[in-house]
């Protein structure tokens, strides 16, 4: 988002953005390493309040917080999931209720389960935690069901500079949670074996800074 109505492809060469996410600064400079990508912290009303009173050309945000918050207006455009894929679970809504309170956890069930969304999430978190990831390892996913209990899950893992992507893409009919956690284990598999591990391995092993999500 912007000051205004902005579009990816229209961002010009050397423009300055900033994220509170490793994850989109990551992919942002892959897709465009001429950009000035820099972090930005606080609340999302603190991070606006920055942007307007800045010289850069935008920042990224997630779209769930945005329209939860009622700030939609501000949004200047969804980003393509061809440039940028969200952390896994993001926009996903969780309901907690005591444990062995099983009238409680039916009425939350019934209230706002979602079975789609739900095998959707399980196969992106899955592949998260098959990743060993976390929000300060730039992991992306997003799962998108489809026709006749197929789901189709795309991934990656990006180095910090954008420099070298790890990306693939698994597809199969899910039929319950334990489909669904299989498909995002065995694309964390394939992609750990076509060099994710290695571009893993060198994120944990420098200095990454506390940039918070979303």
């Amino acid at each position: 988002m912007g000051r205004g109505s902005i579009r990816w492809d229209a961002v010009p060469r050397g423009a300055a953005l900033a994220t509170s996410s490793l994850r989109r600064k990551a992919q942002a400079l892959h897709a465009r390493p001429d950009l000035r990508v820099f972090d930005i912290r606080g609340n999302v009303d603190t991070r606006l309040a920055k942007l307007d009173a800045s010289d850069w050309y935008g920042i990224l945000l997630a779209t769930a917080g945005l329209l939860r918050l009622g700030l939609g207006g501000r949004i200047g455009e969804r980003m393509p999931a061809a440039v940028m894929l969200p952390a896994p679970g993001q926009g996903a809504l969780a309901v907690t209720a005591r444990s062995g309170d099983a009238r409680a956890i039916a009425a939350a069930r019934s209230a706002v389960h979602h079975q789609p969304s739900a095998l959707a999430v399980s196969a992106e978190r899955a592949f998260l935690r098959h990743m060993e990831g976390g929000c300060q390892v730039p992991v992306a996913a997003l799962a998108t069901p489809g026709e006749r209990g197929r789901l189709r899950l795309d991934g990656r893992v990006i180095a910090l500079d954008g420099s070298r992507m790890s990306e693939g893409r698994e597809e199969a009919v899910v039929g319950d949670i334990a489909e669904a956690e299989r498909l995002g284990s065995t694309l964390a598999e394939r992609l750990l074996a076509e060099g994710a591990g290695e571009i893993l391995a060198e994120v944990r092993g420098g200095a990454a800074p506390a940039v918070p999500e979303p």
